[in-house]
């Protein structure tokens, strides 16, 4: 229903098209009825804009913890792999090995590739860099040492002993300390 001027437009109000109304009782306006253009207002998308920025300053650094968390446990779970390998390789030798690389009979030592197996610096496509940090007749100790071309907030290393204790955590720069889930 279009209503026309006397010069042949249409009035200001069917231009607009229908009023909402704000404070309104099943679309009749009431006694504080507020006219309201469609959209937000600058002051509701920066609340919005704030509410989010503290959920991501909340939420980043939980997911880079739960990453490392997880980065640390394969760690410690290759690490007790070699371990196993070293028991294997001293009941057919006189000594422990002294390099993670003669183990590859006894080991599946694709988590240590070549690059990986070394003290850092190591190839940037390995989060931490493998190596048998002391070797002798009775006695080994093999590490991890977190990779500092991979990352650089993170450090730190995990080292097992021939008795099989593994220890050590990665550390970042804000003091946060992650440990394997097994200590």
């Amino acid at each position: 229903m279009n209503r026309l001027t006397a010069n042949g437009v249409m009035d200001e109000k069917e231009q607009r098209g229908p009023v909402q109304y704000r404070g309104t009782n099943r679309g009749y306006p009431g006694f504080f009825a507020v006219l309201r253009p469609k959209g937000f207002t600058l002051l509701e998308m920066s609340i919005a804009v704030v509410l989010l920025g503290v959920l991501v300053a909340y939420g980043v650094p939980r997911f880079q913890k739960a990453f490392e968390q997880s980065r640390l446990d394969m760690a410690a779970m290759h690490l007790e792999s070699v371990w196993t390998a070293q028991r294997l390789y001293r009941t057919y030798g006189t000594q422990f090995s002294t390099s993670i690389t003669d183990l590859s009979n006894y080991l599946d030592t694709s988590f240590v590739v070549s690059q990986c197996n070394n003290t850092p610096p190591c190839a940037p496509s390995c989060d931490f860099c493998y190596a048998m940090a002391s070797s002798a007749e009775n006695a080994f100790e093999a590490r991890a040492t977190r990779n500092s071309a991979k990352t650089s907030y993170w450090s730190g290393y995990l080292s097992i002993t021939e008795a099989g204790t593994i220890t050590g955590y990665t550390s970042g720069h804000n003091g946060e300390v992650v440990t394997p889930s097994k200590l």
